[in-house]
């Protein structure tokens, strides 16, 4: 994965969690009143994490799928196109185990359905239970007044999110180029939605403080949909509006971010 991708100090990986009683209900859960302490796994999702986390990648505890892209003629990392975005189902031998040759790190989100996954994650990888740390960096988007609504809204806010790339394609352009940081204001404006920048400011924070602290670690970062395919935009400096763009992330599934 990593040959095409920037240079970072660790290797990453999202793992979204299984199947929760918020999606077989397909109901929103994103506020922290709802989700720290509710809506946790079905006991289908059980079931799903137990089967696709032992061990990883199908059976044999040593594989995950792969974000990819591939630059333009010209090299410039700004230039990808949806189309050259592709996710590689086998990547080779990947051990987290306690026989893995590098430190694992594994960090959830503290919402309930990722929390049970990451437990889950680490109980089939025998690793202690003081492996896993929980952050709030990597809770699921805040999707505002559509808490505990029908998951049918989750269409209208990427379709606004669509629609605000397009009203502020330079700015955003800007910031995937680094000529603005966090001077950047952030017009995003629906119903209460988190904005995909805000999200992805979050994640960046997370990510610098590892690439900060750490070096030449497995680092798992159990999450939620719009939470992974937002940090998805981190690792492949695209523009947060677009996460849909990215491959979609399904339930208990891991993928190597670089």
């Amino acid at each position: 994965c990593s040959e095409t991708m920037p240079t970072w100090a660790n290797e990453y990986y999202a793992l979204r969690h299984s199947t929760s009683t918020a999606n077989e209900s397909k109901t929103i859960v994103s506020h922290e009143k709802n989700a720290v302490s509710q809506y946790g796994l079905s006991e289908q999702g059980r079931k799903l994490a137990l089967e696709k986390l032992s061990p990883i990648g199908g059976g044999d505890g040593k594989t995950a799928s792969c974000l990819k892209f591939s630059k333009t003629h010209n090299d410039n990392p700004n230039a990808k196109t949806v189309e050259e975005l592709s996710v590689s189902t086998s990547t080779g031998e990947t051990e987290f185990g306690p026989e893995s040759d590098r430190e694992v790190i594994i960090i959830s989100s503290d919402f309930l359905r990722a929390k049970e996954t990451a437990e889950i994650f680490v109980s089939q990888m025998g690793l202690p239970k003081e492996k896993l740390t929980l952050d709030q960096r990597l809770r699921e988007r805040n999707f505002g007044n559509f808490e505990l609504q029908s998951a049918e809204n989750y269409q209208r806010v990427w379709e606004k999110d669509l629609a605000q790339y397009h009203n502020t394609k330079g700015t955003q352009d800007s910031v995937i180029a680094g000529q603005l940081e966090e001077d950047v204001v952030d017009s995003y404006s629906f119903e209460g939605v988190e904005s995909p920048l805000s999200v992805q400011r979050r994640l960046q924070s997370l990510i610098s403080e590892l690439e900060r602290s750490h070096t030449g670690c497995k680092v798992i970062l159990v999450a939620h949909g719009d939470t992974l395919q937002i940090l998805q935009t981190v690792f492949m400096q695209f523009p947060p509006e677009l996460h849909r763009s990215l491959p979609h992330l399904n339930n208990a599934e891991l993928r190597q971010l670089n």
